[in-house]
């Protein structure tokens, strides 16, 4: 359990105007694991594509978006399971925190990677989900207002 004397007890994440140091500098590193994790998942799922694809002696291929989005659910999922952050966001020094301010346990980060690849799916949702971080305090997106979650920088436990 991390130390929680520096969230607000109403909703258990830093209070933006109190403590800014959690979210100083967060929307560039935000976008900038954005485009590593992308990277990373093209990478990776192009690969796992690949193998299938030889091992199914091409019949997986015609399987390929199910596969990469599979692959983009199960990477996004497991890291945000295992440290509240993807593997850019930990290069980053930043991490997601749940409505009690404790870091994502499997069902969150379930959830969350859900409704981020169902935001994403569409330039309508990714603009709202754009917008609602530049325009709220914790600069949360779409999925994080529903679920009451925020990036933060990472505190040093």
């Amino acid at each position: 359990m991390t130390d929680m004397s520096y969230f607000t007890p109403a909703s258990g994440l830093p209070d933006p105007d109190y403590d800014r140091q959690f979210y100083k500098g967060v929307l560039f590193r935000r976008i900038v694991a954005w485009v590593v994790d992308g990277l990373l998942i093209s990478v990776a799922g192009l690969f796992t594509i690949i193998l299938i694809g030889v091992f199914t002696l091409g019949l997986g291929f015609l399987m390929a978006p199910l596969v990469f989005l599979a692959f983009a659910f199960g990477y996004r999922t497991v890291s945000l399971a295992k440290w509240s952050a993807t593997p850019g966001m930990r290069f980053l020094g930043i991490q997601y925190r749940a409505h009690d301010g404790d870091t994502f346990d499997t069902q969150t980060a379930a959830i969350h990677s859900g409704a981020m690849l169902l935001v994403t799916a569409t330039f309508v949702g990714w603009l709202l989900s754009a917008i609602a971080i530049l325009a709220t305090a914790r600069g949360q997106n779409l999925p994080d207002l529903v679920l009451g979650t925020a990036i933060i920088n990472r505190p040093i436990d």
